[in-house]
């Protein structure tokens, strides 16, 4: 399954947005745009909901090509999950 989208909460506030890339017992490590990852302790969570929206930009299906679009659902399909 490919990784979650989620959106990262300290202290009820929403810091971020991002992708769980990894998690353990003690820490997960979470991964934002640009490629930067984060190791955050569970214990300074105070929460990591996954995310209610899309991670697809909006409009993106008026953007590019139908072949565009065909590789890109294959790629997200390759990812698995979407069962």
């Amino acid at each position: 399954m490919g990784p979650e989208e989620r959106s990262f909460f300290h202290d009820r506030q929403a810091l971020f947005r991002c992708v769980l890339l990894e998690q353990n017992a003690n820490s997960v490590t979470l991964g934002r745009e640009q490629g930067e990852k984060d190791n955050i302790l569970r214990a300074n969570i105070a929460a990591l909901r996954p995310s209610t929206v899309s991670a697809m930009p909006e409009g993106i299906e008026e953007e590019i090509t139908v072949e565009e679009m065909t590789d890109l659902l294959e790629y997200l399909k390759s990812l698995g999950g979407g069962d």
